[in-house]
């Protein structure tokens, strides 16, 4: 129960995008069809997601059927390609799937203290082992200055928090030394003796 109260919270606090996409098919049945990301697919969530279904079935007199994936492009695509109906998405995967579909578009957006869109903030971070943790330190701060040449782990190309959000700070961080002026997020994706992390 504790853990489908902290996976209904964290819907609730990290979800930027429940896209909605309504098709021909979904226009004839009573069924709507949500895909769930891969992080929101695991059997141990299962309850949490039959309670928002019959949430949603009440709300829209509708069967609610649950579609999970093992991959964040999955869930992307069955969104945008009328397979699913809903989809809790973060902003790239809503972006990717709205470029696909134009009948892709928000159904809700979380919003900040004041209500609005103008201070709603997205959260994303960097994790080491904690036994290192001091490296990544510069004088009493974490600094990512020692991040480069390392070996790094990205949730999913395709994630908002997993890769967009964190390959934007680390390229807007590096790009502004001579070094790495032209580093791209693309530049990430590949480790390699040459390259920005040694693997990837």
């Amino acid at each position: 129960m504790k853990k489908m109260a902290l996976f209904l919270l964290s819907m609730a606090i990290t979800v930027v995008f429940a896209g909605c996409s309504f098709t021909a098919n979904s226009e004839k049945d009573d069924t709507l069809t949500i895909a769930w990301l891969p992080n929101e697919s695991g059997a141990d969530l299962g309850e949490a997601r039959d309670e928002i279904g019959k949430l949603i079935e009440e709300k829209t007199g509708k069967k609610v059927e649950h579609q999970t994936t093992t991959d964040y492009i999955v869930a992307i695509e069955a969104i945008a390609n009328g397979n699913a109906d809903m989809a809790f998405l973060g902003a790239q995967g809503y972006i990717e799937a709205h470029n696909k579909n134009e009948k892709v578009l928000p159904l809700a957006v979380p919003s900040g203290e004041s209500g609005t869109l103008e201070d709603a903030v997205y959260y994303s971070w960097l994790a080491v082992q904690k036994e290192h943790a001091d490296e990544y330190k510069n004088g009493g701060e974490f600094a990512i200055d020692n991040i480069q040449g390392k070996r790094f782990s990205f949730v999913s190309n395709s994630s908002t928090s997993g890769f967009k959000v964190p390959s934007t700070g680390i390229t807007d961080y590096f790009s502004a030394k001579e070094e790495f002026k032209s580093l791209t997020a693309e530049d990430l994706l590949e480790g390699g003796e040459d390259k920005f992390f040694s693997e990837v």
